[in-house]
């Protein structure tokens, strides 16, 4: 007799609001965390009102990009992320919006949260 998994999906959005998908820099998940195959950061898909978010804990250049509308290397909708000296560990909170990402300066320690404000699902992943 053939056994039956049974297999209980739960919305992204859930696993989101439950802070489970937003994950720092010293995660090696991949697909939903950080860390994703030797990156900085993967964040997974991102539909509307989903968020995701990363510290930086060293310093550095960290070029990103969606999957869905850019590429590696600064290709369409893509930014950097630059961070420097250390820290009050602020929050950056960022609004995908018109398939644009964001390039700042930020501190070792700070946290981004990259919200999409969008009805196209999106991803920020870094280059390295």
């Amino acid at each position: 007799m053939a056994k039956t998994a049974l297999v209980r999906l739960v919305p992204l959005g859930l696993i989101a609001a439950m802070g489970i998908l937003g994950c720092s820099s010293d995660s090696n998940s991949t697909g939903g965390g950080g860390g994703g195959g030797g990156r900085e950061f993967v964040s997974g898909d991102m539909g509307n009102g989903q968020s995701y978010q990363h510290v930086f804990t060293k310093s550095g250049s960290f070029p990103y990009y969606c999957r869905y509308h850019g590429g590696a290397g600064g290709v369409g909708m893509a930014g950097t992320i630059t961070v420097s000296g250390s820290g009050s560990a602020s929050l950056h909170a960022f609004s995908i919006t018109n398939n644009t990402l964001q390039s700042t300066t930020i501190d070792v320690g700070d946290t981004v949260r990259w919200t999409n404000n969008t009805v196209v699902t999106h991803t920020v992943e870094s280059d390295n």
